[in-house]
């Protein structure tokens, strides 16, 4: 069938207003037209545009779609929303209608070829709240998405906050993230779904940032990628949801092969030019790192003026219980410049680790601190050498700590990832709590002796502290029958104008019962 319709209008009884109709049209066996369509409402105006299907035959546009031959022009058209809804009330509830139900969309496309190879020579809309999209292009492959190759060159994506948040389905962001208020964007994409090549350049009411990358996920396990990334004053606390932080200007190359760790074949190299973290902007550090199927090599340097130091660090991920090293040389931190610490406190020195198992369920090494200074406003202070050593075996687990400050001791048969759980619940049989976890669990006991030494620099440091005299404390816990023993001794101690003289704490099960004792 074919034909002209010259001039055509109607009034509808529930509201539709169709000022004119004019085309030229044709659907017959191999194609279908309309030329110099114009339609003219209150809402939509198109005028003079063009719309031709070619196919091999009508049952091949379901059967073979991927044939179907279009070309599609139009220039500067509006369609109403208010249009569409009169017509097909039942799109009322659906996206984009339901929250733009009064929309002009505004659009330029000049689109032809197969469907299976669509040239876009032109591709502009708007309307849909503050929502622009400008873009040229092809796509290939259509209409299988999974083997569709997209080539675009974009020139504008510009929209909002609130525009995403009505045109996406629920739930496609995480609740922790809040989009910036107004974003603007341009750059290219070319490859597939699964496999490809971007760069865009992003500007946003959170800052700014550059993207520049290729990523293959294909291949499970076998990922490969190559991402830089640029960001200038970006607020990532406010995309996060983090108070603490807020904008970072830095500049980061990630590349490699593999996201599991095991696996990986990576590199990252990072320059954080500036970043605001807790109202203090901190300046010129730098990251590198390197893993090999599990073997990692990281080097960090700062030279802040309120925080400088080196980082070196290695270790094995691939093995079943990671190991790691580490050499830490601070070379100034000051703690209120920094905006941690309320008074004058600066530190310095070195700090070495070496675990051959870094598990909490297996730990073993060593972690030293040494040539440590701390300075206060109007005093400097050398503090002696600090050690912690541990060591986990199927017999036997202990933690040693040795330190100017304090001397403790855990020795027993425990795991550290579960002790915490195992505690809670023995000590929700005495209280008639019901948060503890009740899963079974191995049985655990332990033995351990903490006493603080009596310091000059600690009351020094914690401002509050006015007197103290060496604390003692010691006991045992078995996760077996529940007991629980805690013996604490504090001679003579005076915070925050509290005072406690010869006092003398303890905590012990017996019958069924958590029975407390408190001498002062």
């Amino acid at each position: 069938s074919s034909g002209i319709i010259t001039s055509f209008n109607f009034l509808e009884k529930n509201g539709f207003i169709l000022n004119n109709l004019s085309t030229q049209f044709e659907y017959a066996e191999q194609n279908a037209f309309l030329k110099n369509l114009n339609i003219i409402t209150p809402q939509t105006h198109l005028k003079n545009e063009n719309i031709a299907l070619k196919y091999t035959s009508i049952a091949s546009l379901t059967k073979n779609p991927e044939n179907i031959q279009l070309q599609a022009n139009f220039s500067n058209s509006s369609i109403g929303f208010k249009d569409i809804l009169l017509l097909v009330p039942d799109l009322a509830s659906t996206s984009p209608f339901d929250q733009y139900k009064n929309s002009i969309v505004n659009f330029t496309a000049n689109v032809n070829g197969k469907l299976s190879n669509l040239q876009i020579k032109t591709f502009k809309i708007s309307g849909i709240g503050a929502t622009k999209i400008d873009l040229k292009g092809s796509i290939l492959g259509l209409p299988n998405v999974d083997q569709t190759y997209i080539d675009l060159i974009i020139s504008t994506i510009e929209s909002t906050s609130k525009d995403i948040a009505n045109l996406i389905p629920k739930g496609s962001i995480p609740n922790t993230i809040t989009l910036p208020e107004h974003f603007i964007a341009n750059g290219n994409f070319k490859g597939y779904i699964t496999n490809f090549e971007t760069k865009l350049n992003l500007k946003s009411s959170y800052g700014n940032a550059i993207v520049d990358a290729s990523l293959n996920l294909s291949k499970p396990n076998h990922e490969a990628y190559n991402i830089i990334t640029s960001l200038d004053q970006f607020n990532i606390g406010k995309l996060i949801q983090n108070k603490d932080l807020g904008t970072v200007s830095l500049n980061t190359t990630i590349k490699g092969n593999s996201f599991d760790p095991k696996k990986a074949d990576a590199k990252i190299e990072m320059e954080i030019l500036s970043a605001n973290y807790n109202q203090y902007n901190y300046n010129s550090i730098i990251l590198n790192g390197t893993i090999k199927e599990g073997n990692f090599n990281v080097f960090s340097k700062a030279t802040d003026p309120n925080l400088t130091f080196n980082l070196n660090t290695s270790g094995d991920f691939g093995r079943e219980t990671p190991k790691a090293k580490l050499n830490l040389k601070i070379d100034l931190i000051d703690l209120n410049k920094l905006n941690l610490y309320a008074n004058a406190l600066k530190l310095k020195g070195d700090i070495n680790a070496d675990f051959d198992t870094l598990d909490l369920e297996n730990l073993n090494g060593n972690l030293s601190v040494t040539n440590f200074l701390v300075a206060l406003e109007l005093e400097q202070f050398p503090i002696d050498t600090l050690t912690l050593r541990a060591v986990s075996s199927a017999e036997k687990d202990s933690i040693i700590l040795k330190s100017q400050f304090a001397n403790a001791t855990i020795n027993g048969n425990y795991n550290l990832a579960t002790i915490s759980n195992a505690l809670t619940n023995s000590l929700s049989k005495y209280l008639n709590s019901n948060s503890g976890n009740k899963t079974p669990s191995e049985p655990q006991h332990l033995t351990f002796e903490i006493n603080i030494k009596e310091e000059e620099i600690i009351k020094k440091i914690v401002p509050d502290l006015k007197e103290m005299s060496a604390i003692s404390i010691s006991g045992n816990y078995n996760s077996a029958n529940d007991s629980i023993v805690v013996n604490a001794s504090v001679p003579n101690l005076n915070y925050a104008g509290n005072q406690i003289t010869a006092g003398n704490f303890s905590i012990t099960t017996k019958n069924e019962a958590l029975i407390y004792n408190l001498n002062v």
